[in-house]
């Protein structure tokens, strides 16, 4: 029963409702369509646009965006936490301030290399360093 549905709808309904649209091969025929046609022809394709989104949307890798902030630092671990005292990580750096990574891009993490300048750039994002001064 199913199958009979879904046979009929795929090989017999869709064919005859694309056969039945007003599509035109030129544009000069697409100057030609009445008002009516027109209108009908921009709803099927709002109509199509949002279900192939919404389509889209379902496939991993789609229109999500990953919820996932760090993507390369210590992966292995349930979760990323470094200890550094500050008199030795103040003599490491050889500063009077140290300037700690917040945004995971940092190719030096845990200590800020400015990778979240391109990061910001790119997405709208606001993200700074941690800045500890003596």
């Amino acid at each position: 029963m199913v199958c009979s549905f879904v046979y009929e709808f795929v090989k017999v309904k869709v064919p005859q409702y694309l056969a039945d649209l007003p599509l035109s091969k030129t544009t000069e025929e697409l100057s030609k369509m009445n008002p009516d046609e027109m209108i009908f022809l921009g709803s099927v394709t709002v109509t199509a646009l949002f279900i192939l989104l919404g389509l889209w949307s379902m496939v991993p890798g789609g229109a999500r965006v990953s919820k996932r902030i760090n993507n390369k630092i210590q992966l292995d671990k349930d979760k990323v936490a470094d200890t550094i005292p500050i008199p030795e990580a103040m003599a490491t750096a050889g500063k009077d301030q140290l300037v700690m990574c917040r945004c995971w891009k940092s190719k030096n993490f845990p200590y800020c290399d400015g990778s979240h300048n391109a990061h910001n750039k790119a997405t709208g994002d606001n993200v700074g360093p941690l800045i500890i001064k003596k």
